[in-house]
């Protein structure tokens, strides 16, 4: 007598069909961020570009939020935004990014 767990299914692996519909969920995600890639990124309003030089200038989220007269968390979205649109990850990304482009 074969175990339980041992026993094999007759006929195709049911699997088979989820992997295709992985693989075509990924491609698509492929394509969709090569497309991203290709469109110009939107400018900097005025607003990201104060934050991001207060921000070069070394200053904590907490000190641009009281420099500029608004919440914590709007500094964190305006520097979300920043990232986006430079296509880079982190706060230090941006430092280093910044940096390189100011020699």
């Amino acid at each position: 007598m074969q175990s339980p767990f041992t026993e094999r299914r007759k006929g195709e692996d049911r699997r088979k069909g989820e992997r295709r519909k992985a693989d075509r969920r990924q491609g698509e995600r492929r394509q969709a961020s090569s497309q991203s890639a290709r469109k110009p990124k939107p400018p900097l309003t005025r607003r990201e570009r104060e934050i991001l030089d207060l921000l070069l200038q070394g200053m904590t989220n907490r000190q641009i939020a009281h420099a500029i007269g608004v919440g914590e968390e709007t500094v964190k979205k305006h520097l979300y935004h920043v990232y986006r649109k430079l296509g880079l990850h982190s706060r230090s990304q941006l430092i280093i990014e910044q940096g390189l482009k100011k020699r």
